[in-house]
């Protein structure tokens, strides 16, 4: 009986606990537990060179200019970026691969360094949440709230 007891207090410490190590490490960090952000809206300064930051590997990647249509999150230095990508033209990519990304969506995560310069820290396309959790866990330390 005693030993059930014991076992049942152990169980309710650890639940209560509930973290590992690592987790109370990056819990602890003050970017990690912002969940709250703000969304520039579409034509202001801070939207546009976030959007100019895409463009370049993006465009690159397609072979020709590109237009985001999407959702913007910012939590301190990190932003996000969850939408469509498209040919500033209109006109569908050649390549049959290229022309398959542009129909999933477009993820990418961005953080802003010293110089206030916006940089593109992970992008891809994917149909499902692949490419964020990708970043995700690439960069622990970007807030969790521009992933939720």
């Amino acid at each position: 009986m005693k030993f059930c007891r014991l076992t049942a207090i152990t169980l309710f410490i650890a639940a209560t606990i509930g973290m590992t190590p690592h987790t109370r490490l990056v819990a602890e960090e003050p970017e990690a537990r912002e969940t709250s952000f703000t969304e520039p809206k579409p034509g202001t300064p801070e939207r546009k060179a976030i959007m100019d930051a895409m463009r370049t590997p993006v465009s690159k990647h397609v072979g020709m200019a590109v237009t985001f249509t999407g959702e913007v999150r910012m939590i301190g230095n990190w932003a996000c970026f969850l939408g469509d990508a498209a040919p500033t033209d209109g006109k569908v990519p050649k390549d049959e691969d290229i022309a398959a990304d542009l129909e999933l969506d477009f993820f990418a995560l961005l953080q802003k360094n010293a110089e206030g310069v916006w940089r593109v820290k992970h992008w891809g396309f994917s149909g499902d949440t692949g490419v964020s959790e990708a970043a995700r866990e690439k960069f622990p330390k970007a807030p969790r709230g521009l992933f939720d």
